[in-house]
């Protein structure tokens, strides 16, 4: 699974809660109550008590993700009604991201977007997770609620828009991408369903009949190209696009696109030089002879790569954090 960014611009970006608690009752208050003081009512980013508050920063300040996790799952069972609740499902959901546990992270995230149905972080990696996981038309709804939501972020006061244009392109990248895995899965699902179906009688093996170009396929090409616009770096896009134009026996861009994924060296290299170099022999008599040479030319066209404008035009308005 591909991990979306989780720093701390994630808090920037989304919102954080207000976690403001009512003060406590003066001397003269406590000795003049005469009934239990009752929890405020409930409100949305704000704890009710002191005990939701000290659960809360701890959660926030566990470094293990493990631990963590037991203590979001912990904190819902003791405080199912904090107003706290949405944004420990977001936090439970990016833990759970870290850990790979797919089940856990699309529980807690669809938990988030019920009271935080905007919330572009959650909707990325839930488009990524239900990509990645062979969902793609969950991963189709979900990223278009993202797009959007992303689009409407505007760089809160004080930070730095360059590098919040940045990390905004980098969400807007992850879910092109997540778009191109959805399209490319459902190309693939589709002709893995044809091949299995029986060929019909007195259909001989003679000339090969061409296909029409698949619009699963056309449209995960389009979503990767957006993806590679915004973030020229991405292993994984230059990957998917290297299996594409294999689908469509397009052996000189498949060759491209691999040696562009190795030349990044990320986490799929590996995977990325073991296709190319297939395709490259298939190319080239069974020989690797200058596929040295073709990786290195795909490093510099890769350095040669303009980053994304600073300060791009985002649309629509900020996302206000609750209680603010």
């Amino acid at each position: 699974m591909k991990t979306v960014f989780t720093s701390v611009l994630v808090l920037a970006l989304v919102g954080v809660p207000n976690l403001g608690l009512q003060a406590e009752p003066n001397s003269q208050q406590q000795k003049a109550a005469q009934k239990p003081a009752q929890k405020p009512p409930r409100e949305l980013g704000k704890p009710q008590t002191k005990e939701e508050y000290d659960a809360y920063v701890a959660i926030t300040q566990a470094n293990d993700p493990q631990q963590r996790a037991q203590l979001c799952e912990k904190y819902l069972q003791d405080f199912p009604d904090s107003g706290l609740t949405p944004y420990l499902h977001q936090i439970a959901a990016t833990t759970y991201q870290q850990l790979n546990n797919f089940e856990k992270l699309s529980e807690h995230g669809e938990a988030t977007l019920k009271e935080l149905p905007d919330n572009p972080v959650i909707l990325t990696i839930l488009t990524n997770a239900y990509a990645e996981r062979g969902k793609p038309d969950l991963a189709l709804e979900r990223a278009d609620k993202a797009l959007p939501a992303i689009s409407a972020l505007q760089p809160p006061a004080g930070m730095d828009v360059a590098l919040f244009n940045k990390e905004k392109n980098n969400l807007l990248a992850t879910v092109y991408s997540s778009r191109g895995v959805a399209f490319l899965g459902k190309a693939t699902d589709a002709r893995a369903q044809k091949e299995a179906e029986p060929k019909p009688e007195g259909e001989s093996g003679g000339e090969e009949k061409k296909e029409d170009p698949d619009p699963n396929l056309e449209a995960a090409t389009g979503e990767f190209n957006k993806a590679l616009e915004l973030n020229p770096k991405d292993d994984y896009s230059y990957f998917r696009l290297g299996i594409i134009f294999t689908l469509k026996n397009d052996a000189e861009n498949a060759i491209d696109a691999y040696a562009k994924a190795v030349a990044v060296g990320g986490s799929v290299a590996g995977m990325a030089k073991e296709n190319l170099e297939k395709v490259y022999k298939l190319t080239h008599k069974d020989s690797l002879d200058g596929l040295d040479q073709r990786i290195d030319k795909a490093k510099e066209s890769l350095n040669a790569s303009a980053p994304p404008a600073a300060g791009a035009d985002t649309a629509g308005s900020p996302s206000q954090p609750p209680g603010q």
